[in-house]
This record gives C-alpha cells, structure tokens and sequence, in this order.
C-alpha cells in the first residue's frame, strides 16, 4: 500500500471514531471492557479544547456574515466551520468516552507489536501527587479485596 492511501486510511479511522465517540457521548456508553477499570487523561487538554470549541462556534456565524454575497465561498466556509466544530466536539467526547483501561482482558487496540495481547511483566509509573495515588490506590484495593469466605464483595 502507499504512503498516500495509508495516509488518508488512518484519517478515515480517525473520522470514524470521532463520529463514534459523539455517539458514545450521546448514549452515555464509555469504551469500558467488563470487569476493567477506566482511567480518564482528558484533564490537561480540556481547558484548551473547549477555548477552541467556544471560539470556533463563535467564528462560524462571524464568517458567514462577512462572505454572505457570495453565495458559493458561504457555502464553503459554513460547511467547513460546522465540521470542525462537530470534529472538535467529538474529539472532547473521545477524550470523555475512551480512558485508558486496565482489566482482565490484557489488550491494547492495533497489531502487534505497537497493540495485540502483551503479558505484563513491569509496571512503571509517575505521579505528581504520590499520596493521593497511593491513597486511591488502596480504596480501589479495598474494594476488590476477596472476603473470608472467597466471594468477592460487588462493585458499587
């Protein structure tokens, strides 16, 4: 395959799953496996994204009221401001809907060796505020801890 046609792929599968994280948003079904735990990594970005949302949703009628005589360049410029707005849009929710997950199923989307099914056998991590990680750590822990008689107790 090209360079050119794997290019303009992996933007249809961006496109794809942008248009299916508005979806997920709108039925309120995050990308969760049963039985995983979702961790979400929206927060660094969300401020900006949503600067970029309200000023883009702004520019749209700004634009058209400045190019409405000429009715093919409005055409245009509207079509293309709604799509970056609706692309925008879906990106927050994509941030929203799919956290980083860690459960049974030890799978990471794609082919290996970037995805596919991989045994973990180190786990490195960093936190800015250690105690708090640790803290929440054990209340999850405390959670899933087996009773004396091998139930488990449920999830809230």
């Amino acid at each position: 395959m090209s360079r050119l046609a794997d290019l303009a792929l992996r933007a249809l599968r961006v496109e794809v799953r942008i248009y299916e994280s508005l979806w997920r948003a709108i039925a309120r079904r995050p990308s969760i496996p049963r039985g995983a735990q979702g961790f979400r990594y929206h927060r660094p970005v969300l401020t900006i994204l949503v600067i970029f949302i309200v000023l883009s949703a702004i520019e749209i009628p700004i634009l058209d009221l400045v190019v409405h005589r000429w009715l093919p360049l409005r055409i245009v410029f509207l079509v293309l401001g709604i799509w970056g707005l609706t692309w925008m849009l879906g990106l927050l929710c994509a941030y929203l809907t799919r956290p980083h997950t860690v459960g049974p199923e030890a799978r990471v989307p794609g082919l290996p060796p970037k995805g596919g099914e991989h045994e973990v056998t180190l786990l490195r991590f960093w936190a800015d505020e250690p105690e708090a990680l640790l803290e929440a750590v054990r209340d999850r822990l405390g959670e899933w801890r087996r009773r004396a008689d091998g139930s488990v107790p449920a999830r809230e």
